[in-house]
């Protein structure tokens, strides 16, 4: 039992981190998932060849449309539960300068693994979270 670890410190910032991921999650799959789409519509249509029905199978529609929600979902959660993370003690605060690029590297590892084969892709499932993490680091260091 360590006394220095209280999460009713951090319970408020772990709430809006649960409700971020919740309402990130919703904005992901109404907003940003139908506007990918739109696009990768409109440049299938611009370029058809025979590689288009490979590019766009139901197994890759169906990859983007669980994980891009998520993506986007823990892109916003991810600030709010940093921030308690360090508040309740879990996490110290020079935890944030130190292994920032672990951080890195575990967001990256998640945006390869779990997005269909394109950069594209990879770009929507990795840039919300490193938005998320860089807000977080940033309200730590100057909020």
């Amino acid at each position: 039992d360590d006394r220095r670890v209280s999460l009713r410190r951090g319970r408020t910032a772990f709430a809006f981190g649960g409700a971020g991921l919740l309402v990130g999650s919703v904005l992901g799959r109404l907003v940003v998932l139908p506007v990918y789409l739109s696009l990768l519509r409109d440049h299938v249509a611009a370029s058809p060849t025979d590689a288009t029905p490979v590019a766009v199978s139901l197994r890759w529609l169906a990859e983007l449309g669980l994980f891009v929600p998520v993506g986007v979902g823990l892109g916003v959660a991810l600030p709010f539960l940093l921030v308690g993370a360090v508040r309740s003690g879990l996490a110290p605060r020079y935890t944030s300068d130190r292994t920032r690029g672990f951080v890195a590297l575990t967001l990256v590892t998640f945006a390869a693994v779990y997005s269909p084969p394109d950069l594209p892709s990879f770009a929507l499932l990795a840039v919300p979270s490193f938005v998320g993490f860089a807000v977080g680091i940033a309200w730590l260091e100057f909020g």
